[in-house]
């Protein structure tokens, strides 16, 4: 799984709806403070557990929906911004980093990931 595209869409689409670099770097900046790269900042290039990975994906994916959530209510204001909520709490991130369904959920939290960045971006589209 990788959500780098989403990622991208975001600033995209951040660029799109004018927001300024600032703006858009404050919607991936929690990013920076994930488990992975808390984990690199102590431990340097020393293995990562399958934990800390999935934990990452997990603190990834609720950055992205906040992101998107912030993100839609600039865009579309209400209307566009419920619809995009309404979408990612159907889909919502795992709770833990570990569980036999936890990959099949994040790959169910990144899928309604994009469905809300091209609702954004068709926003975007129509105005």
């Amino acid at each position: 799984m990788d959500a780098q595209g989403v990622t991208l869409a975001i600033d995209h689409l951040a660029a799109a709806a004018g927001l300024s670099d600032s703006e858009r770097h404050a919607l991936v900046r929690p990013h920076a403070v994930n488990p992975a790269v808390l984990h690199a900042r102590v431990f340097g290039r020393q293995p990562l557990a399958p934990e800390t990975v999935i934990g990452s994906f997990v603190e990834g994916a609720r950055v992205r929906a906040d992101a998107l959530t912030a993100l839609a209510d600039t865009v579309g204001a209400e209307p566009l911004g419920s619809e995009v909520r309404r979408l990612l709490v159907t889909h919502p991130p795992p709770i833990g980093a570990w569980g036999p369904d936890v990959v099949a959920a994040l790959r169910a939290t990144y899928a309604a990931h994009e469905r809300a960045a091209v609702m954004i971006a068709a926003s975007l589209d129509g105005t």
